[in-house]
């Protein structure tokens, strides 16, 4: 092949592969159900090998461009793979009817007659947890407030789109910031592409609807922020971040070689103070109660796709010993990402070089040995390790799509080989990774 036909066979690939992304994107997110699996997976599969060839030969601004098209059909379907967009509408709804959403769960709320009407009757209908109360912090809350203003509550797609349009312009807001706070660092700004383009953080976040993608996008402006120095407004922004969701807050203690004791003290305090307030309009007895009952169940009522916890609950069961003794796996578990945590706050001989780089391994440790780690979890580590790229967490944003063999049936059983072949391959490239970084410090010495 002569050197004017190669340029030009490559040109059609990329467009060949480029046009499949969209149509796979478009099958995903309108024609398959959460319980066909084998569907699901496929799909998936696939575009995974479009994102490998489009990573490997596209620039930085065709990326940006196919990045942001691929986030707008996202935006124009509703979300089959998930159903928790429901509960965010009914949160939403109940803000804009003057009803606070940490005090009531919708299944009191309906049964009582606190609530009323087709919009209400039809998202109690969909929800997956009507006994619970809400855990949602509360710029979530006002996020979804102002989408049921502007949307409607139960207006099929739109209110769909609705919910989803801050995460949109989040993700937009990513796609755009990411690749500056890269190149501040040092790091090829190309680097963006491998979380923009992945499939995993497109199905999830504007697909599915999932607000780790305002977090992203509000810790990646603190992180930004905070490489000029001005660590206040750093704190503010990193303050909104948690008040989207709470896992931010393990990342504090790693700000510590980078401004100080005094300075962390005062970030912290910034950062919570800025919850403070924004929780204040929702605030009563009730509420400290109804959050902390919610919070409390979420770490010791739930599994779905653990490992390491999985196996110690499995054998703790299979011993004989009283149900009550899995209530203490989980705390003594995160025993271990709190000493990975440590580890990077503390130490000057840590591999991960800089900051973002800790928050994604920090988060990564966690989810190790959490008892749920829900596929849409990975993207902020996706996120972050862009920051010195890492083969596990890419290769686990792929096979984590093996989770959602779990709906194929009703009730939802998991499959205890798949979620081994998933964490098998996982930790398998992430001593692979590990010994690179080793031998990356050994030869920097």
């Amino acid at each position: 092949m002569n050197k004017i036909e190669q340029p030009n066979l490559s040109k059609v690939l990329i467009i060949t592969q480029l046009i499949a992304s969209m149509v796979g994107y478009l099958v995903l997110f309108r024609l398959i159900p959460r319980n066909n699996s084998i569907q699901f997976f496929s799909f998936f599969t696939f575009l995974f090998i479009s994102y490998y060839f489009l990573v490997k030969n596209i620039s930085l601004k065709q990326g940006i461009g196919l990045a942001i098209l691929l986030r707008i059909i996202a935006l124009l379907s509703t979300p089959e793979l998930s159903d928790d967009f429901y509960r965010f509408i009914w949160d939403g709804a109940l803000t804009v009817n003057n009803i606070n959403p940490y005090l009531y769960t919708p299944q009191h709320a309906f049964n009582t007659g606190l609530v009323s009407g087709k919009d209400f009757s039809f998202l109690f209908g969909k929800m997956n947890s009507p006994n619970y109360f809400t855990v949602y912090p509360p710029l979530n809350q006002f996020l979804f407030a102002a989408s049921v203003f502007i949307f409607g509550s139960a207006k099929g797609l739109l209110s769909a789109v609705g919910i989803k349009f801050w995460i949109f312009l989040a993700e937009i807001g990513t796609i755009l910031l990411l690749p500056k706070v890269l190149k501040s660092f040092d790091i090829a700004p190309e680097n963006a592409l491998l979380y923009t383009l992945n499939p995993l953080v497109i199905i999830e976040l504007c697909g599915n609807g999932h607000y780790e993608g305002v977090m992203i996008f509000l810790l990646l402006l603190s992180v930004y922020v905070l490489q000029s120095n001005k660590w206040g407004l750093s704190a503010i922004v990193f303050g909104l971040a948690v008040s989207i969701k709470l896992v931010p807050l393990l990342f504090i203690p790693l700000l510590f070689r980078k401004i100080g004791f005094i300075k962390l003290v005062l970030f912290s305090f910034i950062a919570i103070s800025v919850n403070v307030i924004l929780f204040i309009p929702y605030a009563s007895q009730e509420f400290l109660s109804n959050l902390g009952s919610s919070i409390h169940l979420y770490f010791n009522s739930f599994q779905f796709n653990s490992f390491i916890y999985a196996i110690i609950s499995d054998v703790l069961t299979k011993s004989g010993l009283p149900e009550s003794s899995n209530k203490i796996v989980a705390p003594l578990l995160m025993l271990f990402p709190v000493a990975a945590l440590a580890w990077f706050s503390l130490s000057k001989k840590s591999m991960l070089k800089n900051l973002p780089a800790k928050i994604s391994m920090t988060q990564g440790f966690y989810y190790f040995f959490s008892a749920v780690v829900h596929p849409w979890y990975l993207t902020t580590v996706l996120a972050f390790s862009t920051f010195q790229p890492v083969k596990y967490i890419l290769v686990w944003s792929y096979v984590v799509g093996l989770s959602y063999f779990t709906y194929r049936t009703l009730p939802y059983e998991e499959s205890s080989i798949l979620i081994a072949l998933e964490y098998l391959l996982v930790f398998m490239f992430l001593f692979i990774d590990w010994i690179i970084l080793k031998r990356k410090r050994y030869l920097a010495q």
